[in-house]
């Protein structure tokens, strides 16, 4: 896997909302990173094009770059420099409907204070 880590920011209430806003919309992306990525996944700028398709106002000023990098620390599983369905829409969306089915997904709550907790340690 690549290596971990290195100068981000740590991830502020605001970054948490503008998140929460697109996991309101993980049905869009879905179809935003099926389109995108046509099955082999997306890197992050291909991601935050996603996100921003996903959620669909104009208003929405996307994801910051070390959220990005946040959730591709977290979801990335096969180290790959891509995130796919599998990868973040399904373990966001066991997580919201479900609870935890798998180690990654550890509910939305805990995931997000875990993303908070650990952003400064991991992007900082």
């Amino acid at each position: 896997p690549p290596p971990r880590g290195g100068g981000g920011a740590a991830m502020t209430p605001s970054d948490l909302a503008m998140l929460m806003s697109l996991l309101r919309c993980l049905p869009e992306l879905r179809v935003a990173m099926r389109l995108l990525g046509g099955g082999e996944g997306l890197d992050k700028e291909g991601f935050k094009r996603a996100a921003v398709a996903a959620v669909g106002d104009a208003a929405w000023p996307g994801l910051p770059d070390h959220v990005v990098d946040a959730l591709f620390t977290v979801f990335d599983s096969d180290g790959d420099g891509k995130l796919n369905e599998e990868e973040f829409v399904e373990v966001m969306s066991k997580s919201a409907s479900h609870g935890a089915e798998d180690a990654r997904d550890m509910g939305l709550t805990t995931t997000f204070k875990a993303l908070l907790k650990c952003s400064s340690l991991v992007l900082g």
